[in-house]
């Protein structure tokens, strides 16, 4: 071999070693940069589970407080239900009327229903009384169910006294059936403010407990 060729050899080799240098250099670079890729990754993984645990814990806790909440309004709202009378069942919605219930059943919720355009208050208050003769309510009566049953009707005053005498039963004492001092019969309620008469009363003392 020739010096020349020697010298050509030599110049390949070390082109070889240099380019194998760069080779090695360039892997370096590229793993250290695997290896932070890999770092961040980890990283934005274990970030994702804490936000994760975060988000099931606090969707936990809200449901914990909806569920608590509508326990408080259930229970709230059977308290309040297992202390009205009868009346006040039918007046707030909670029951409905069987189709096999009493014509006087009807026409006494039908006088609760009209209670506060037929009764006066009288003694400056709360006290509201209705009287068959003076506040007219057969007059009253025929015209409500009239309204209801979609065609005229006619009573007699016995028929609205077992009406007037219902109105009282079902109130369970919060009404009185009694003869008035014109000698007819009448209807009392000393403090008709304390009755629910109708589903929008019931929302509101809802409303009112859960303060």
């Amino acid at each position: 071999m020739s010096r020349e060729d020697e010298r050509c050899d030599v110049g390949d080799l070390r082109a070889d070693n240099a380019h194998a240098d760069d080779s090695e250099e360039k892997i370096e670079t590229l793993a250290d940069r695997v290896s932070e890729l890999e770092t961040k990754i980890t990283e934005l993984v274990d970030q994702m589970g804490e936000n994760r645990v975060d988000l099931e814990k606090k969707l936990a806790e809200t449901n914990k407080r909806v569920t608590s909440l509508e326990g408080k309004s259930s229970v709230g709202t059977l308290a309040l239900e297992s202390k009205l009378t009868e009346m006040e069942r039918y007046l707030a919605g909670i029951d409905e009327l069987s189709p096999r219930a009493t014509a006087s059943t009807k026409r006494a919720v039908a006088l609760a229903q009209n209670w506060h355009k037929i009764a006066r208050t009288v003694g400056g208050g709360p006290r509201q009384v209705a009287n068959i003769k003076r506040d007219n309510i057969i007059a009253w009566l025929e015209e409500a169910m009239a309204n209801e049953e979609g065609a005229d009707v006619s009573y007699e005053p016995k028929q609205v006294h077992r009406a007037m005498e219902t109105f009282a039963d079902l109130f369970e004492g919060e009404a009185e059936y009694r003869k008035g001092k014109n000698g007819a019969r009448e209807l009392v309620i000393d403090d008709p403010s304390a009755i629910i008469w109708s589903p929008e009363d019931l929302d509101a003392e809802l409303r009112q407990q859960s303060m």
